[in-house]
Parts: C-alpha cells; structure tokens; sequence
C-alpha cells in the first residue's frame, strides 16, 4: 500500500527487491508483479552486479527504460557497476 503524503510530495508506494548471488543467478532475472497508481507513478530500477550484465530493463509493457546519469564503475579491474534507469509519470500511464 502507498505511503500517503502531501499533495506533489513524493511517495514511496510499491517496491519490491531482488537480490541474486554472484554466478548463481537466473536470467533473466524477474521481480513479482507490482501493482501502481493508474498514472503519476516513476519506476526506478538499480543494478548492481557485474559491468557485463549492463542490458535495460524490460517490463510486461515493453517500454523503453532510460538511464539515469552515468554507469558508476568500480573495483580493480573495473569488472562491477551500478547502473540506474527509470521510466517517468508519463511513460507509466496503463495502456488500455
């Protein structure tokens, strides 16, 4: 259930997480459903794991996932990254 808060305030509403051991993960790696408000949502995925496993994200709609700010690389040899896409209000209207 959303966290209620002022009007244009931002909200945590529904989450989940998915968490993968190293060399032992399934691909492609799936999240249960989440259920969002009809329209004003943003989606924000983080993956963090190997710089080799760098692909977007996909959802059940097939939209396109833009990445937030730059690939954050680290460790030496630069083998592991953080990368964060999103997807804004506008592109998590329901399609009908």
């Amino acid at each position: 259930m959303p966290v209620q808060g002022s009007a244009g305030a931002p909200m945590l509403g529904a989450h989940t997480l998915l968490a993968q051991p190293d060399h032992r993960g399934s691909s492609p790696a799936v999240t249960p459903p989440l259920v969002t408000a009809g329209n004003g949502s943003s989606l924000l995925v983080l993956n963090g794991g190997f710089a080799s496993n760098a692909a977007p994200p996909t959802d059940s709609y097939r939209r396109h996932w833009t990445q937030v700010g730059r690939t954050a690389v680290y460790c030496s040899p630069p083998r592991t990254a953080v990368i964060r896409w999103v997807l804004k209000p506008s592109q998590c209207i329901r399609p009908t």
